[in-house]
């Protein structure tokens, strides 16, 4: 189901974060009492690490940019 078709209208693709400057999560969705941020992350690299060095760098960005704040 796409997320028109399940009522949700409100959805920004790579712009700024309303509440954290220099963040653009891939996709922002706007429920109105919430927003929930997604990231996507593509590779054709299989090694087991790939996927958590990732998460881990854009943890380690979201919480530079919080401690900002």
């Amino acid at each position: 189901m796409s997320l028109i078709k399940a009522g949700i209208k409100n959805v920004l693709v790579e712009k700024e974060h309303p509440w954290i400057r220099g963040i653009y999560p891939d996709l922002q969705v706007d429920l109105g009492h919430k927003i929930i941020c997604i990231e996507f992350n593509y590779t054709m690299q299989d090694e087991p690490y790939v996927i958590a060095n990732y998460v881990l760098k854009k943890l380690d960005s979201y919480m530079a940019q919080i401690e900002k704040l």
